[in-house]
């Protein structure tokens, strides 16, 4: 239970074939730029020479292990690259072919040297100092050539890097799924067409808003009789009702033969009525 809480709940994923040049470049360059140090002791201190000699031979196999992978994963990076610029696709080639060239030198420097080395184990003579001092130091000249071309290799792969911004891939990328989801042409097509159909309605609400200030203005300006014009309507709706009212007397005299001005009021009426009655009793 202790052990399993430290471990992780899956594996990850390893990255592609192109991603493995940028992890494992920096291990070669480190162990052959490291064995010329201890070439130079293998050849100089007579105590432990084998033991020095022995080292500097590992590291010079490891390291030229090392060159072989990082050159074919190096021309595997290199297909994964889509865009790129003339100039670094230059310095790229140029990369490829020196770092193929310096796999082929320290190639050639390593095996001579594990031999000189396994000769001096098996072999009395050479391991004299007097055979053995100078091809060590002759083996130290060749590793220090070939420590140049190494290091000229690796500094185009950091111009790529750092100068043109070449990357490696570092995982595998699923393509994006376009069923869902718009592509960003269609996304900006779509906006656009919003926006256009945005701007006549803002203009139609920026014409109305003019009318509506326009028609505020006025009204303030009126007088305060034309302000209400309800009440206007309120008065001449009654005098069409007294005028209404009073029709129906004007059509009934006209009815009965007697015009609306001949007509005498009652009470008038009756007083002549009374005068005219004592004046026949006498």
């Amino acid at each position: 239970m202790l052990i399993a809480g430290w471990l992780p709940p899956a594996l990850p994923t390893p990255p592609p074939p192109e991603g493995f040049h940028v992890l494992l470049i920096h291990f070669p360059i480190a162990l052959l730029l490291v064995a010329p140090l201890f070439v130079l002791l293998g050849a100089l201190v007579a105590a432990r020479w084998q033991g020095f000699a022995v080292t500097a031979a590992l590291l010079m196999i490891l390291g030229t292990a090392g060159t072989w992978v990082a050159v074919s994963t190096g021309e595997d990076a290199r297909d994964a690259v889509e865009d790129a610029s003339d100039q670094a696709l230059e310095v790229m080639d140029q990369h490829e072919e020196l770092g193929e060239l310096t796999r082929n030198v320290y190639t050639g420097v390593t095996a001579a040297y594990v031999l000189f080395v396994f000769l001096t184990l098996v072999w009395s003579p050479i391991s004299k100092a007097a055979i053995r001092i100078p091809l060590g130091l002759i083996f130290l000249v060749l590793s220090g050539g070939a420590a140049l071309y190494l290091a000229s290799t690796a500094h185009l792969g950091g111009r790529l890097v750092h100068e043109f911004g070449i990357r490696a891939k570092l995982a595998e990328t699923a393509p994006p799924d376009k069923s869902g989801e718009a592509t960003e042409s269609e996304q900006a097509t779509e906006a656009a067409a919003d926006t256009a159909k945005g701007e006549p309605e803002a203009g139609e609400s920026q014409a109305e808003g003019q009318e509506a200030g326009q028609a505020k203005g006025q009204a303030k300006g009126q007088p305060e009789g034309q302000d209400k014009p309800e009440g206007q309507v309120e008065g001449q709706g009654g005098q069409v009702e007294k005028r209404a009212e009073g029709q129906p007397e004007e059509h009934a005299a006209e009815g009965s033969g007697t015009p609306a001005g001949d007509q005498v009021p009652q009470g008038d009426a009756k007083e002549s009525a009374e005068q005219a009655a004592p004046s026949g009793d006498h």
